[in-house]
């Protein structure tokens, strides 16, 4: 974010399609900073925009995995503002930004929906939580949080194992819509587990 309008200095998001390299992206040193600090430009979509996401995913597809590129996929970057990524032959054609992450953290830290005792993770909450927002929606779903918890079927301890299978399962959902390309998931072990 530091080459955003809330950043540093500003730099002009790179439209799309955009070669997964960095030809596309514009870069920028700052003077002065003590040390080599180089700005990246961002990617914009027809209504979307990202910064910070294409310089993982040029590392993501280095040389050392060309062979990756020669097909269509999406790439799933999740994070607070996670990004489904459309790629075909080497280029970003789309992407979708999913506040999955974002959503959580104001959730499980600003509303009555999550119990903060001992916020270990259940699996089985986290798969009720990922069919109650398939089967419901999201927003009647995020409520069966709590809802589950007063009607004692589920412990407290587990509401935020079950408000990230609701949040991840909304997220999921808008990848079932159109055809199903490859899936390429680009996390670090904990969460991408």
């Amino acid at each position: 974010m530091a080459s955003s309008n809330l950043g540093w200095r500003e730099l002009p998001y790179a439209a799309l399609p955009a070669s997964i390299d960095d030809r596309t992206l514009q870069f920028t040193e700052l003077p002065n900073a003590g040390r080599r600090v180089r700005l990246i430009s961002g990617l914009r979509s027809a209504t979307d925009v990202t910064r910070g996401e294409e310089p993982q995913l040029i590392g993501l597809f280095s040389p050392l995995h060309r062979h990756v590129l020669s097909e269509n996929y999406t790439v799933i970057l999740p994070s607070s503002h996670s990004k489904h990524v459309r790629a075909s032959f080497g280029c970003i054609v789309d992407f979708t930004t999913v506040l999955t992450g974002k959503l959580f953290g104001l959730l499980t830290g600003t509303s009555t929906l999550a119990n903060p005792a001992d916020p270990g993770f259940a699996t089985e909450s986290f798969i009720a939580g990922v069919r109650e927002s398939r089967d419901l929606g999201l927003s009647t779903a995020l409520f069966k949080t709590r809802a589950r918890i007063v009607l004692g079927s589920m412990p407290g301890s587990h509401a935020q194992a079950f408000l990230s299978g609701v949040l991840i399962g909304a997220e999921l959902l808008t990848l079932a819509v159109g055809p199903s390309p490859p899936l390429v998931l680009a996390a670090g072990p904990d969460l991408a587990r």
